[in-house]
Order: structure tokens, then sequence, then C-alpha cells
């Protein structure tokens, strides 16, 4: 999966889980748009299930926006689908 790709799935993850009906900046904090730690709960796990990523919650503060969590994602995941 390509990075782009991989950054719009996530975004509609936090979407979801935000509830949020306006379009979201992938340079955004988690935090700032409305996210909480029971809601970083949630994307963790649903992140967790969707890539085997490795994702824990206080991963979340240091990689806390679109672009920032798409790069964890692919850095944690490389290899897995080959």
């Amino acid at each position: 999966m390509n990075q782009e790709q991989l950054t719009k799935e996530i975004k509609e993850i936090w979407m979801e889980i935000l509830e949020s009906e306006e379009e979201l900046g992938t340079e955004e904090s988690f935090f700032e748009v409305g996210g909480n730690s029971m809601l970083a709960t949630m994307m963790v796990e649903n992140i967790n299930d969707r890539y085997g990523c490795g994702l824990e919650l206080n991963d979340i503060y240091e990689y806390n926006t679109i672009v920032q969590l798409a790069e964890f994602v692919a850095s944690h995941t490389q290899g897995a689908a080959e």
C-alpha cells in the first residue's frame, strides 16, 4: 500500500471515530480536532485490527497527526503484507 492510500485510510478512521463530517487536515493534531484519550483508545484498537502494526496508546501522543500516524503504520507494517 502506498503512503497516499494509507494516509487516506487513516483519515477515514479518524473521521469515523471523531464522528466528523468536516474535512480534517492531515497535519492537524488528533486532540485539537476533538480527540481525547477514550477516542484514542478506540483508534488504536481500530488501527491495530486493520494493520497489525503494534500501535500503543502512548504512540498517539507522539504521532498525533494523520500524516505522522500513517508514517508510523507504514514503518511498522513493512513486509507484513509480502
